[in-house]
């Protein structure tokens, strides 16, 4: 009975292209899965062949995969700025007495990164309500004073990435972990 699967070279030929087929769209289909949590955009290609067997890909797993920042070119113009000790009461205590929202977050940290983006998009829907700029708690010598200011008021950090409101140059709420857009939006509107 196992005979005719080796004489027939063709046979097993269309079993692996149905298996590689079967294996992309479910990796595809995973990584689709991971990006809508993630919050990053899901958007199909259209379907092209290889070796006759139809693929389909995620955009947003290409852009991803090849280092691409899909952001729009209206968020590329705003920018985060890097609380450090010198600047810490200008950054944040602005003048109009606006909510600002640091990004505490470490340059190696891989979903700090995620985290980056999603705020770079979110950002351009809060223009003129909340202020937005980046705290690198990695940084040991620009934010010593930054840090012994946010632990005296009451605060640590136990995650990164973590998000922290500030009001008048206070702590008011902490966000420990990543937050996709949707998670942002309801943190800060409450």
């Amino acid at each position: 009975m196992n005979s005719g699967w080796k004489k027939n070279p063709v046979r097993r030929w269309n079993l692996s292209k149905v298996a590689t087929a079967a294996t992309t769209a479910m990796i595809s289909c995973c990584l689709r899965d991971a990006m809508a949590f993630t919050g990053l955009p899901v958007v199909t290609k259209p379907s092209f062949k290889i070796n006759g067997v139809r693929q389909v890909y995620d955009s947003a797993l290409f852009a991803l995969v090849q280092g691409d920042d899909s952001v729009s070119n209206t968020t590329k113009k705003l920018t985060m700025e890097l609380v450090t000790d010198s600047n810490r009461r200008t950054i944040l205590n602005p003048p109009d007495s606006r909510p600002v929202l640091v990004d505490a977050f470490a340059p190696f940290c891989g979903p700090c990164k995620l985290l980056d983006k999603v705020l770079r998009r979110s950002q351009t829907r809060y223009v003129g309500k909340v202020n937005f700029c980046r705290w690198n708690v990695n940084d040991k010598e620009n934010t010593r004073e930054l840090k012994k200011f946010f632990i005296a008021e009451g605060y640590t950090l136990k995650k990164l990435p973590s998000l922290v409101l500030f009001r008048d140059g206070k702590p008011i709420a902490v966000r420990p972990g990543f937050a996709n857009e949707f998670q942002l939006d309801d943190w800060l509107e409450t």
